[in-house]
Order: C-alpha cells, then structure tokens, then sequence
C-alpha cells in the first residue's frame, strides 16, 4: 500500500458552526491541518492541508470537543508516494464529541470481466 505523501481538505460548514479549529486524527495521533485558511463558523470554508508521508491505517476528521459541527460538504485531495492523485468529496454530515468521519478512501481499483 503506498504512503499518503500529502493531503488537502476544503470543509464547507452549513448553518451550525463552530469556533474550534479542525482536529483529524491520522493512524491514532490528533493533529491539527497545516497552512490552514477560512472558518469553521456558519457558511464558512475552511482549507488545510498535511503531509504525514506515511502509510493511512486510520484517518478520520474529528467532531469539536463542544457543541455541534454542521458539514455542508467536505472534499479532500489525495497524492501517494506510488504518483497516484486523485480527489474524494462526501455529502452533509452533523459532528459532535462523540463521532468523526472516517476521512481515507483509497482509489477504487478498476474491475475487469473475464
């Protein structure tokens, strides 16, 4: 399985902001995005982007410590050590302190009919 060189993630919050920064947690650590611009706010767009350089056992975005989390959209850049690129986005979603969304989805491999 090759490494996650670098990812980039664009969240859109719907009507329910928060004001914590986005945490995710990557092959059990907390983290928190690089470069990060935008909000979390109430229709604010917040982009980050990590470089872990390692393989993806589990990655998943975490909801705040306090209150609820509203996701309009969240879409997310994946580059591999193996050059394979490619881009995931996923639907409304509402987090709080006691779920996450699960973040890695690796390509789905081509199915052939023999």
């Amino acid at each position: 399985m090759p490494r996650i060189e670098t990812f980039t993630v664009a969240i859109d919050t719907g009507q329910l902001g928060t004001q914590e920064p986005p945490r995710f947690c990557f092959n059990g650590f907390d983290c928190e995005f690089d470069e990060p611009t935008g909000g979390t706010g109430a229709g604010q767009r917040f982009e980050g982007r990590f470089a872990p350089r390692s393989v993806p056992h589990q990655l998943y975005l975490s909801g705040p410590t306090e209150g609820t989390w509203e996701i309009a959209g969240i879409e997310i850049h994946y580059e591999l050590s193996d050059g394979d690129r490619y881009d995931i986005r996923f639907g409304a979603v509402t987090l709080n302190g006691t779920n996450a969304v699960n973040l890695w989805r690796q390509r789905p491999q081509p199915t052939f009919d023999v």
